[in-house]
């Protein structure tokens, strides 16, 4: 794996993570805007980069889905 790509699952997994606690916390402040914008945050800085790349043709085998995949997988 080059470095461009381990960096981009190191930051995304740390991305998913910091989702899955605002959503948590969200569930008690839903009308917490600071909450959803670190959300939308997240989600921007991970699709992003795949944007980029599918744009380019770079990495088109990386997709959202398999991204989450991945990252589920690990945390299991």
């Amino acid at each position: 794996m080059d470095e461009l790509t381990r960096e981009f699952l190191i930051e995304s997994q740390e991305g998913l993570d910091r989702m899955e606690r605002c959503l948590t916390e969200l569930e008690a402040r839903p009308q917490d805007a600071a909450l959803i914008g670190d959300i939308f945050r997240s989600v921007h800085t991970i699709k992003g980069p795949l944007d980029s790349w599918a744009s380019s043709g770079w990495k088109s085998w990386l997709t959202p889905e398999k991204i989450c995949s991945a990252c589920c997988a690990k945390a299991s």
